[in-house]
């Protein structure tokens, strides 16, 4: 077979390689554009529900039944966190990350539809120093967690207007199956653990914190907030 006879298929093959090359970049701008347009998209609405709650939080005075109650369980560490409702969804308060200028909005309950929009309680509270949020690797969410220095500041501003200070012990990176790592780990030295995807999405980064102060609400004296000295990390 004479070399003027397959050049037309070998033409074909370069052509195809070039159209689906040219494909393959296509898809790959497309989810480019899609996961910033999607990023931007939970930052107008993680701004939407801050402004709102916000503006809550300043008047949230709860009836005389539920100070009493609050007074009465004010020792009992499995309480539930109070939550105020912002359109159809549930907040337990805004947490701030002062080195990325980051105030964002904390759901009370997670699921896949809700981490579009807001970080999300994944399990545990702050009232047993075992709360866990999650948010996805937004640019305004958690991304710059991965690499929060030691030491840094965060802050939960609590709807009911009590304020938990904590410390950034450590970051870890845990798979996404090590659950019980995650939330109730082995000789646990941690009071509050935030967590999102590693870029990637092939691991979790895990920042662990340790309450240093807390302040509490304004319509409670400082006696039903006290906290026990053993519960300070040093």
């Amino acid at each position: 077979m004479s070399n003027d006879k397959i050049k037309p298929a070998r033409n074909k093959k370069g052509l195809f390689s070039i159209i689906l090359g040219l494909l393959l970049l296509a898809a790959a701008l497309l989810l480019v554009v899609y996961n910033y347009y999607d990023a931007y998209l939970a930052e107008l609405d993680s701004e939407f529900y801050k402004q709102y709650l916000l503006e809550d939080m300043e008047s949230y005075v709860p009836d005389e039944d539920l100070m009493w109650d609050t007074y009465l369980d004010s020792q009992d560490p499995n309480r539930k966190m109070p939550t105020i409702i912002v359109g159809e969804e549930e907040f337990i308060g805004v947490l701030e990350v002062p080195l990325y200028s980051l105030a964002l909005p904390v759901m009370s309950e997670c699921d896949y539809r809700k981490l579009k929009h807001a970080p999300c309680v994944y399990s545990g509270t702050y009232y047993r120093n075992d709360l866990v949020i999650c948010a996805h690797n937004y640019r305004k969410h958690f991304s710059n967690l991965k690499w929060i220095p030691a030491g840094s500041e965060i802050r939960l501003l609590a709807v009911d207007g009590a304020t938990y200070t904590y410390e950034v012990k450590e970051i870890e990176t845990l798979k996404p199956t090590a659950v019980k790592e995650m939330t109730v780990p082995e000789n646990r030295e941690w009071d509050m653990t935030l967590f999102t995807c590693t870029t990637g999405g092939q691991a979790r980064a895990a920042v662990r914190c340790v309450l240093k102060d807390k302040t509490p609400p304004k319509y409670m004296s400082d006696e039903w907030y006290e906290m026990p000295e053993s519960n300070v990390k040093k």
